[in-house]
């Protein structure tokens, strides 16, 4: 992985540990998103745009595991992962793998 800025997440399931996800590398961020009907649609469609150097499936835990701590969360819009993000106060992959843990 290159030097990252941010990762994002969509998706209608949320945070939650072992959940499987769908993730795509570009230059500065991952755009991560779960199966469900709200993060497929976000994720197949950036996929077919082709701009991503890597596409792969992975579970939460094991995308976490590879990222920097301190790198920013970003989730937008009104699904699953965007409030709980908002709700739980996560801003940091840090702070997302400590509520996953709980």
């Amino acid at each position: 992985m290159g030097a990252l800025n941010f990762v994002e997440f969509y998706g209608d399931v949320g945070p939650r540990r072992g959940e499987l996800l769908m993730a795509l590398e570009y230059d500065d961020h991952i755009t991560a998103c779960d199966y469900s009907e709200a993060g497929a649609h976000v994720c197949f469609g950036l996929a077919r745009e082709g701009k991503q150097r890597k596409t792969e499936s992975l579970e939460l835990d094991k995308l976490l595991a590879r990222l920097d701590p301190k790198l920013p969360v970003r989730a937008y819009g009104v699904d699953r992962w965007a409030v709980e993000i908002k709700e739980k106060g996560i801003k940091t992959v840090g702070d997302l793998k400590r509520v996953i843990k709980t």
